[in-house]
């Protein structure tokens, strides 16, 4: 009935709009001076370096177009970065399951109730891959004899300028972008080596980038670096230079935020129960709750088996180019929520791209396998719920912060269920 559908997509997008709140809340916070903005301004004003690329297109258009709010354009990212992936979420309410459809739009991974519930991830590149892999998806969904060169062009062009801003992108963009190629590339092959060639030279460019930056600008000089700081002051005399932003700190030594990783997790228990919970959790999410919210309304995603294989798939495939990350850097909740809502768009936009199951004929040995898996289907069945269960679970009760090792996992304090058990209690 359309009252419930209207109501559930009102319910989709309370946590844009909160995030929303918190974006427009935050942007007086966003001075100059503050982390978010100068790691957004790290330029190659001192020479090249790492993460210099972004700062320096900021630079030229400052000087082009007179000085603008850096903060500001940092948001708008970030606001973008949030609607995206509330209205891919919402374009699906006229066939969301309600319970498994609450559980992914609050989901303290996807990036929308990610943002409300830590204000800290704010204004982070890492908006940049999921704008990149939102716009590589359109032009694969875009029905145009050209649009399969245009989509390998922009990868190929994309993916280098990604790392030149910051080089942890490439593992969040680069596997998504080459699956979605594949699915583009693959019904217009059919066969393994053109495919694999035209996947290589797309890549190319980002690797190369990669391993320049790993060479060459991985880690300048305190000197190179205050020049490259003082590039700003024209521009933005406001910054201060004496003593260096910690971004810019982190050119010099990268080891300074690893240096509590060793000390967090040495024999703090519940540092490893919070990650028993989380990988419960993306288990939850990818075996349980996505393969719903695809299943539902429609027939050519193929059975619950098919689904489950595809999010486990999918999951894998943008989760584990990105575990380096978490072994040099303890900015664990941007890490997960960024894997997850650029997972989400793989599968929930991209969609159209997968191939229909091929209906065969059952044959008598495969009617006793079919009766077998509807034992097993039983099993599955009290999974689901029990899967279901704990992402509701957690999105009702905690929440993924930005960051650190020793307590990114944590009960939410700001939960209006929270609050309620704690009024009761």
């Amino acid at each position: 009935p359309w009252p419930l559908q209207l109501l559930l997509a009102a319910l989709l997008t309370v946590p844009a709009w909160w995030a929303s709140q918190a974006i427009v809340s935050y942007h007086q916070l966003l001075g100059i001076n503050s982390y978010q903005v100068t790691d957004w301004i790290i330029s190659f004003g001192g020479g090249f370096l790492r993460r210099g690329l972004s700062g320096e297109l900021l630079q030229h258009s400052q000087r082009l177009l007179g000085r603008f709010d850096l903060g500001a354009f940092a948001l708008l990212l970030t606001a973008l970065s949030v609607w995206s992936v509330a209205l891919v979420v919402l374009a699906r309410v006229k066939r969301l399951p309600l319970a498994a459809g609450l559980a992914l739009a609050f989901s303290p991974l996807l990036y929308p109730l990610f943002i409300y519930w830590d204000p800290n991830a704010v204004a982070r590149k890492d908006v940049l891959a999921i704008l990149f892999i939102l716009v590589l998806l359109l032009l694969a969904r875009w029905r145009h004899r050209a649009s399969t060169a245009l989509l390998m062009l922009v990868s190929a062009v994309g993916l280098p300028l990604l790392t030149l801003s910051h080089e942890a992108l490439i593992l969040f963009v680069l596997p998504a972008d080459l699956w979605i190629l594949a699915l583009v590339l693959w019904p217009q092959q059919r066969r393994l080596a053109p495919v694999l060639l035209r996947l290589l030279l797309v890549a190319l460019p980002g690797l190369l980038a990669f391993a320049a930056v790993s060479l060459f600008g991985a880690y300048p000089s305190a000197e190179r670096v205050q020049a490259m700081c003082a590039s700003w002051q024209p521009l933005q005399p406001g910054l201060v230079c004496q003593p260096l932003p910690d971004p810019f700190l982190a050119l010099v030594d990268p080891q300074r935020f690893m240096r509590e990783i060793p000390l967090a997790w040495a024999g703090q228990w519940r540092n490893y129960r919070r990650l028993v919970v989380a990988l419960a959790y993306l288990v939850a999410l990818f075996l349980v709750v996505l393969p719903l919210v695809l299943q539902a309304g429609t027939s050519r995603n193929g059975g619950p088996d098919d689904l489950r294989r595809r999010c486990g798939l999918v999951g894998l495939i943008c989760l584990l180019p990105t575990l380096p990350l978490y072994a040099i850097s303890t900015d664990y909740g941007r890490w997960l929520s960024t894997t997850v809502s650029v997972a989400v768009l793989v599968l929930l936009l991209g969609e159209p791209l997968w191939p229909q199951p091929q209906q065969a004929a059952t044959s008598p040995l495969e009617a006793d396998r079919a009766a077998v898996a509807v034992q097993g289907g039983r099993l599955w069945v009290w999974l689901d719920r029990l899967g279901l269960v704990l992402a509701l679970a957690i999105a009702a009760f905690a929440y993924f912060k930005h960051c650190c090792s020793d307590d990114f996992l944590l009960i939410n304090q700001r939960s209006p269920l929270v609050q309620l058990l704690r009024g009761l209690f």
